[in-house]
């Protein structure tokens, strides 16, 4: 099992940032939250090494979700592709 000062010293970050991913977790590439999985050691926390690699693939694999699309944004979108087709039918028309 390993601290989280080992873990800390592996990824070059503050011992309080693996406190933090194992309190509050992380937002992974698609925004989900993940927290590493670990065990409290009394006052202090212990980490499995397969744990770690699982919270690493989670935050890495994790595909990004698309911006939400606004009704606004739809609109322009949808008078874009009504031009397009207008223009695909006058081509059509005098060919």
């Amino acid at each position: 099992m390993l601290k989280p000062s080992q873990v800390a010293k592996r990824f070059s970050v503050a011992h309080s940032t693996v406190i933090s991913w194992i309190e509050n977790g992380v937002r992974s590439r698609g925004g989900t939250l993940r927290r590493l999985a670990a065990t409290r050691a009394g006052r202090s926390w212990r980490i499995e090494p397969d744990d770690l690699e699982v919270f690493l693939q989670r935050i890495e694999a994790d595909e990004p979700k698309p911006e939400p699309v606004t009704p606004r944004q739809a609109s322009k979108i949808q008078r874009k592709i009504d031009a397009e087709q207008e223009e695909a039918k006058r081509l059509m028309a005098d060919w």
